[in-house]
């Protein structure tokens, strides 16, 4: 089985994790869907976590032991680097559009920055004006409202960034998938929801256009396959399920960032150009990032 999956922005190859106990990666190419690659170790290590950087260079593998393995996935896998990184097993991994900088979240809700040539953690104001490829860390503070909405931060499965940035998809422990703004920096950001799957949503993932958005399913093992629509600043937009009798839809305008359906309704959503922002159920702690408070219990 495979516990994590990353494909390469530039279409070349599939990394995948597989759950055998050793923490095995295969590197295959997309052409012929062969193994390429195969990343062994000699002491067991298991794999939660794939990113490939967004020139299709370097892989980074986020393990059980906290650290995050960076492989030249051009030059033979070559093992570049290993980032002494959380205290908890790293479960998601984003890069910064020039490929350099890595974020990571841990199971205990870690967050943390390294530099992808120097294996260096980075304190986090160094990364205050990075641009992120994607975002799928949900532990960070463009997507930290997303948390008052559960009791139980653990609640929050997964979150994918939609390609041009706008909508953030969450994906939550009852089977609920939730559209909001993007940056979700409070719990007014604007979201709407809709049950998906019969339990826990384990992944969410973005088409390249944002024409659809795919949805994994950890208990009930469905792909689910949802049609996308942006509407005008007045809504209409929408998230429909593809062979589904969906009486719900998932409907959002752009412009002002107001969001309705599924019976909530928000106002419009404010930013103070895209900066950082205090408050909110999530707060940072510390030079690196870690974050304290926001009933982490």
């Amino acid at each position: 089985e495979a516990c994590a999956l990353a494909a390469a922005p530039d279409g070349s190859a599939l990394a995948v994790a597989l759950d055998d106990g050793a923490g095995t990666v295969v590197l295959m190419s997309t052409a012929t869907l062969s193994d390429e690659l195969v990343v062994q170790r000699a002491e067991p290590l298991n794999v939660y976590a794939l990113a490939f950087s967004p020139n299709s260079q370097w892989l980074a593998v986020g393990t059980g032991d906290g650290t995050i393995e960076i492989y030249a996935a051009l030059d033979g896998c070559r093992l570049h680097g290993v980032c002494r990184a959380l205290d908890a097993p790293i479960r998601a991994l984003d890069w910064s559009a020039d490929s350099i900088v890595i974020m990571a979240n841990s199971d205990e809700f870690d967050l943390g920055f390294f530099d992808a040539r120097s294996c260096e953690q980075l304190p986090a104001p160094a990364t205050r004006n990075a641009e992120w490829a994607s975002w799928s860390c949900a532990v960070g503070w463009a997507s930290k409202g997303i948390f008052a909405r559960f009791e139980n931060p653990r609640d929050v499965q997964c979150i994918g960034r939609s390609t041009d940035g706008s909508t953030l998809a969450v994906g939550d422990a009852f089977g609920g998938v939730s559209l909001l703004s993007f940056p979700a920096v409070s719990f007014v950001a604007g979201a709407v929801s809709y049950v998906a799957h019969g339990g826990r949503v384990s992944a969410v993932a973005w088409s390249a256009s944002d024409g659809a958005l795919f949805t994994v399913g950890a208990d009930d093992g469905c792909v689910m396959q949802w049609r996308h629509s942006l509407g005008d600043d007045e809504g209409g937009g929408g998230l429909v399920a593809y062979g589904a009798s969906a009486s719900g839809v998932l409907q959002y305008g752009s412009g002002g960032k107001q969001h309705s359906g599924s019976g909530m309704q928000y106002g419009a959503e404010q930013y103070n150009g895209g900066g950082m922002q205090d408050g909110g159920a999530l707060e940072y702690g510390g030079e690196y990032g870690g974050v304290a408070g926001g009933g982490w219990g």
